[in-house]
């Protein structure tokens, strides 16, 4: 027989029994034998906090069961029409995960029949368009508060760093302002002429915790000025230089929203003239 609905269709093979009494006294009784037809006690592994719609219907709650890991729960049904079948998973950040697999008539113990991991998923396109754009405010900001010698909090509220992040990145902002603007020889000014971005998945979950991690690489054109103290004669000039760098900007999701983990910018500064 072929099946059909509104989710999918698919050819399956039924297997009926004869009954020992007769209907109408003269007809043979059949009836469908039901392990012919039914997968039973199959599961999807996906990752925790996830929403999963099996042929167009989102599976309720009480299919879910927790995973090995913590990270994963696994939604498990009792008993699924064997054949072709859709699923789509929903997670916050990404875009929707849609995938296929066929089930056969047996008893899968609750084994997984497909796993899905946060690899195999993409970032959403506004989380992406949303952390480049604060990446590249964070960096104008960094560079106006550095050459203002003024404090890391003025470059970057405290809120939006990692807790356990701040003090490390303050360190680095101090270095930064220290080596760079504060020296007889130092950058006096840049001017960002082009700023390009793209976010991707750096690490799904840290090593330590469930966290999910992306880099945004900023891609950048710029001109810097700066005071060179000549090493011969100690007299100062003012010189140009046109470059390009990449600096990248990490983000943990945390508690909801997403928190600055640590920058490139700190470290690699954009070139200037030194001598």
């Amino acid at each position: 027989p072929r099946f059909s609905s509104n989710a999918f269709e698919y050819n399956t093979r039924i297997t009926l029994t004869k009954q020992s009494t007769k209907s109408f006294l003269f007809f043979d009784n059949w009836k469908i034998k039901p392990d012919s037809f039914l997968a039973k006690d199959l599961c999807l592994q996906v990752p925790a906090g996830s929403e999963v719609t099996l042929d167009g219907v989102t599976l309720d709650s009480k299919y879910m069961s927790e995973s090995e890991d913590e990270k994963y729960v696994s939604f498990c049904i009792p008993y699924l029409f064997s054949g072709d079948h859709t699923y789509t998973v929903t997670q916050t950040n990404f875009n929707d995960y849609e995938g296929k697999f066929t089930s056969d008539a047996r008893d899968y113990q609750k084994s997984n029949i497909a796993s899905v991991d946060s690899y195999n998923m993409t970032l959403s396109d506004a989380v992406a368009d949303s952390l480049i754009e604060t990446s590249k405010t964070t960096l104008q900001n960094i560079y106006t508060a550095a050459l203002d010698k003024k404090d890391f909090a003025d470059a970057i509220t405290p809120t939006a760093i990692e807790a356990d992040s701040l003090s490390t990145m303050t360190d680095s902002y101090n270095t930064f302002v220290e080596n760079n603007v504060k020296g007889d020889t130092h950058l006096k000014k840049v001017e960002f002429k082009a700023i390009d971005g793209s976010a991707q998945i750096t690490s799904n979950y840290s090593d330590n915790d469930d966290c999910f991690a992306v880099m945004v690489t900023l891609d950048v054109s710029y001109t810097t000025s700066s005071v060179v103290k000549s090493f011969w004669d100690g007299k100062k000039s003012n010189k140009t230089y046109d470059g390009e760098s990449s600096l990248s900007f990490t983000y943990h999701y945390r508690d909801g929203k997403w928190v600055l983990n640590n920058t490139g910018a700190l470290s690699n500064c954009v070139y200037y003239s030194r001598y």
